[in-house]
Order: structure tokens, then sequence, then C-alpha cells
């Protein structure tokens, strides 16, 4: 029993150390109602991914037994919920100003799961396989809470290239007179390119 538990904190503690390596970078303040839509957001795309999965899984299943059905689809719920509130919460947590890791915040999810199995395992308490529903989004929303990060704006080109992303914006003109003061120097941002 001491060799589970053991595993499931090194196991909670991966998404921590991962959160460590991000920290030079600068952190925007946590707004707590973006907190409760990161849940929010997390438990619902978590539960229509996880209705999809069993669905899916359950019509393309349809000539074996009852039982046998039931319990893969069961594992293939299972397995997409974690996956789901790990979508969820990165969503809606992601924005133009800020930016956390996925596979983080996958993590964080697993490990909610993973914790929630374990105490009903050692515990043999089968009422508390409700916290499978609660603690994949918690451990989501604090896996991309901890590596979260500004983003820097896009720039002012026609075509903005940033962190592996692309976005079209509207470009800068600038106009200068030039040195015998009958012409214009102009100058048209069509390309930018951030590492």
């Amino acid at each position: 029993m001491k060799k589970r538990i053991l595993f499931i904190l090194f196991f909670l503690y991966i998404p921590f150390l991962y959160a460590q390596e991000n920290n030079t970078q600068e952190k925007p303040p946590l707004k707590p109602l973006k907190v409760t839509l990161e849940l929010a957001g997390s438990a619902m795309v978590g539960a229509g991914l996880t209705l999809a999965s069993v669905y899916v899984f359950a019509s393309l299943n349809k000539n074996s037994d009852g039982w046998d059905q039931l319990a893969g689809a069961l594992l293939a719920g299972g397995i997409a919920y974690p996956v789901g509130c790990a979508a969820g919460a990165a969503m809606v947590g992601n924005s133009e100003t800020e930016k956390g890791s996925f596979w983080a915040t996958l993590g964080g999810s697993a490990a909610g799961a993973a914790v929630a199995v374990s105490l009903v395992a050692i515990t043999d308490i089968s009422e508390l396989s409700v916290l499978y529903f609660i603690l994949p989004a918690a451990g989501a929303v604090i896996g991309h809470n901890l590596t979260r990060h500004r983003v820097s704006p896009p720039g002012n080109a026609l075509l903005n290239f940033s962190e592996g992303r692309i976005s079209a914006g509207i470009p800068s003109l600038k106009l200068s007179p030039s040195r015998d003061k009958n012409n214009f120097n102009k100058q048209f941002h069509i390309l930018s390119i951030q590492f």
C-alpha cells in the first residue's frame, strides 16, 4: 500500500516539475472567474468527449456480448474523460495574451484520474468514485495554470508568425518625409516572424 501511495505522489509531482522549468517567463495574475470558467469548460468537454466515445464504441460493437460491450464502453469513456478535461481547460485557458502547456494540463488531468481510481482501490469505498468526475477537471486546471505564461502579441504585419501560429493582421504603414522634403519614405509591413 505504501508503494502505491509513493507512486501516486510521484505521478502527481510530474506537472509541478514541468511547471518549475517554465518559471522564468512572466505569469499574468490569476483571475478567479477565468479559473471557474476553466473548471466548467474542462468538465463539459470531458463529459461530451466521454459520451461521444461511449456512443461510438457501443455502435461499433453491437454484436458483442452485453457485458463486454458495457465494460469496453466504460473503459473508452474512462480514458476519454481526462483527455477531454485537459482539452477543455486548455481551450478556455489559452487566450491571445496567455498560454499554458497542454502536456502539463493533460498530466494534471491524468494525475487527478489516477488519484480518484487509487482512492477507490485503496479504501474500497465505492462512494469515492464520484471523485473521478471532479479530480481530472481540477488537475487539468492546476496543470494549465502552473505552466501559463504571457504570449507576445502578434506583430502588426499582414502575416504574423508567432510561437508556431500564423495570424493575419492589419499591416502598419509609415510615411516619413524624405531628406529633400519633396517625397515620402514609405514602410509597409507584410511579414512578421517571432521565435
